[in-house]
């Protein structure tokens, strides 16, 4: 990874949290990816697909949507994947080490919850040794955040105990909401117990 995460962590503020749902992008790791771009290139294929105008200002959560209506939506997931894999590449400044080093800590009782793509997170996963470390993302459930699906199909692995979300994005707080748990904001773990060198 670039780095040495040191995981002999005194009490911190997710101590008093049965379970920890961590966001991925923006949270464990900062992608480098042009996300305009890629929404270009969505919209582009969608446009070739289906003929016709589509509204150019589409998030890309409108634009999976209407590819899985329209039939490609596995076409459009690959072009997701190679996005942020292509982004998942620069480790000493995309990784970010506070959170990973709280994930580290906390593998058994953890778990992602993302709009990132599998690949993505198998990735991640695979490169600071925890390829079981439970997720869902938005190629695996039907509706992405802030709905509670992806969360709701791991619930039962806190069993009822508290449980928080950290992300770093209103929808990750909705999220929260939706789901009736707790939420912190990454910046929140600035500072908190974990080394870096």
């Amino acid at each position: 990874m670039g780095r040495d995460l040191h995981v002999d962590m005194p009490s911190c503020l997710l101590d008093r949290f049965q379970f920890v749902i961590w966001d991925f992008d923006g949270t464990l790791f900062d992608l480098n990816v042009d996300w305009d771009s890629l929404r270009q290139r969505l919209h582009a294929m969608l446009r070739s697909h289906r003929g016709g105008s589509l509204p150019s200002d589409l998030r890309i959560d409108t634009l999976v949507a209407t590819a899985r209506d329209v039939g490609i939506l596995d076409a459009i997931h690959a072009e997701i994947a190679a996005a942020e894999l292509g982004g998942l590449t620069d480790w000493d400044t995309g990784l970010r080490v506070g959170p990973t080093c709280h994930l580290l800590r906390r593998a058994t009782t953890s778990a992602i919850v993302s709009n990132n793509m599998s690949a993505t997170i198998q990735t991640y996963l695979g490169r600071i040794g925890l390829p079981d470390v439970p997720f869902r993302t938005r190629d695996i459930v039907s509706r992405p955040k802030p709905a509670p699906d992806g969360l709701d199909a791991l619930r039962h692995l806190w069993a009822g105990g508290p449980a928080v979300i950290v992300g770093d994005t209103a929808i990750d707080a909705q999220l929260a909401v939706n789901a009736g748990v707790e939420f912190i904001h990454v910046k929140e773990l600035d500072g908190d117990a974990c080394e870096s060198s």
